[in-house]
């Protein structure tokens, strides 16, 4: 059984999930969680990885 890593983008206000993105790598999940948190725009977001 395949893992599967999930990469969300959270508004803390609502705990509304803006942007879901799944991936079977974890290396590529982990790329685009570190890319999401060091854009300046996402202040009001949360960035989650978890892994199914």
């Amino acid at each position: 059984m395949n893992k599967k890593y999930i990469v969300e983008v959270i508004e803390r206000e609502t705990k509304e999930v803006i942007k879901h993105f799944e991936f079977d790598n974890y290396r590529k999940a982990d790329h685009v969680e570190e890319g999401l948190l060091r854009q300046s725009n996402l202040e009001k977001f949360d960035v989650v990885m978890r892994c199914e």
